[in-house]
């Protein structure tokens, strides 16, 4: 399971109810969100982070994440292959977004290999 630290403490990337709901306020949609963070889009993956830390109760503002993703990239604590290895632990395997991914890989199986080598740990 995917995680984020923040404040100190790790929690574990999840899409539940809450984040179903608040990505219509977000301009886009599950499946565009998911091609998005195939392709390491830094506003995707702060979106993503946003939507699965609701599931927490801790009141993370996207704000606050977007900040916080900011502080680590300039300590160099967060690169590009973390935002693409987490992204698509995220996408590849949580519940939600699985199904799809599966289908996806059937279609296209050469580039989500491609995926599986960019975004190996």
């Amino acid at each position: 399971m995917a995680k984020f630290e923040i404040e100190g403490k790790e929690y574990e990337l999840i899409f539940k109810t809450k984040a179903l709901f608040e990505i219509e306020k977000e301009d886009i949609g599950p499946f565009e969100l998911m091609g998005e963070i195939m392709q390491g889009k830094a506003s995707s993956f702060i979106t993503l982070t946003y939507l699965c830390l609701l599931h927490t109760g801790q009141g993370f503002t996207k704000e606050k994440i977007k900040k916080e993703i900011g502080e680590k990239v300039e300590s160099e604590k967060m690169d590009l292959d973390y935002i693409m290895s987490t992204g698509y632990e995220v996408v590849s395997n949580d519940f939600f977004f699985k199904k799809t991914f599966k289908k996806m890989k059937k279609a296209d199986p050469e580039g989500i290999k491609m995926m599986d080598m960019i975004a190996a740990k």
